[in-house]
């Protein structure tokens, strides 16, 4: 199974060889757990198994009287595996996955009232979700290329779903209740 984390650790040391503290603190400066599934804790963990895999080489290096530290870089074998992970990951099936849904699941088990409060609630979400990241893209106009996609990506996500969320909320409104959405026995 192709993982979305490998391929971003081996791009991440594929000009340049990193250490691990290095590559985590880069994973946070970009962001990075906003937008795929990474976590800092997964990246010295997937290291490991990467350099155990064959797929990247350690050597040690000490700066001044810091200690020693290890720093990857990419084997050939790390290179082919990576252009295959690129090719893999773009053709497979995605996920469109929202913890909101949970509550649209459950609207027909709720008054009318409670379910346009929440449908509002995630409107309301959404819409600082898409102010945050328009803020964010106004704020840094040099962000690299590669990020400002997936910020607009970001942001053309969330005007859809406000899009849809106003329609659920009106479509709710105007309805005599929730009975209408009961599930079929």
């Amino acid at each position: 199974m192709a993982s979305s984390i490998d391929l971003i650790l081996l791009g991440m040391v594929y000009d340049q060889p990193r250490s691990a503290y290095d590559i985590q603190k880069h994973v946070e400066y970009r962001k990075l757990s906003h937008w795929v599934k990474i976590s800092s804790p997964s990246v010295y963990k997937k290291l490991r198994v990467l350099e155990q895999k064959g797929y990247l080489m350690t050597t040690r290096q000490r700066e001044g009287n810091m200690p020693e530290k290890s720093i990857y870089s990419l084997t050939k074998q790390g290179r082919r595996y990576f252009h295959e992970l690129m090719q893999e990951i773009s053709a497979q099936p995605f996920e469109i996955l929202f913890d909101f849904n949970a509550v649209v699941v459950s609207l027909n088990k709720v008054g009318k009232e409670e379910g346009l409060d929440c449908v509002q609630r995630i409107a309301e979400s959404l819409k600082n979700t898409q102010a945050y990241l328009s803020i964010q893209r106004e704020a840094k106009k040099d962000i690299p290329y590669v990020g400002r996609t997936i910020l607009e990506q970001q942001l053309s996500v969330c005007e859809t779903l406000c899009t849809w969320c106003d329609s659920l909320r009106e479509e709710l409104e105007n309805s005599d209740g929730l009975e209408k959405m009961k599930e079929l026995p």
